[in-house]
Formats: structure tokens, C-alpha cells, sequence
């Protein structure tokens, strides 16, 4: 849990000994989000084959990640 001090005029942030535990797995969630979208570009770009509803389906698999995205554009 993070924590703040109180006076605007220290700024201390007391980890409570798990910043390098979130550190590491927001790493690994961020390289995971990689490996899904460069498979996603990867198969939109080869699949002039597959059917509409194929393309829809793997379409709608990515609206979370494209909804992850946008909060994260939002914010910075």
C-alpha cells in the first residue's frame, strides 16, 4: 500500500516493502499486452482468407485490450 505524508511540504511515499512486487508484475503485464497486440497486427495483416465472422470474433477479443489503451491515453 502506498501512503503519502500528510504536510504538502514533505512528499514520502512509504511503500511498505511491495513496490519492487507491483514493479515486476506490472512489467510482466505490460510485455504479456505486447505479445497479444503483436499477434493481433500479425493476424489482421495475413488473413485475407478467414470469413467475416472469424475476424469478428478475434475483433472482439481485442475490445479489452483496445478499452486498457485508450484509459491508459486518456491519462497521460
Amino acid at each position: 500500500m502506498v501512503a503519502f505524508a500528510q504536510s504538502p511540504d514533505a512528499f514520502k511515499v512509504e511503500t511498505d516493502g511491495n513496490l519492487g512486487a507491483v514493479e515486476i508484475a506490472t512489467f510482466l503485464s505490460l510485455v504479456l499486452l505486447g505479445i497479444s497486440l503483436s499477434q493481433g497486427y500479425t493476424y489482421f495483416q495475413r488473413s485475407e482468407q478467414d470469413g467475416r465472422k472469424v475476424k469478428l470474433a478475434v475483433r472482439l477479443h481485442a475490445l479489452p485490450f483496445e478499452n486498457a489503451l485508450l484509459r491508459i491515453a486518456i491519462f497521460l
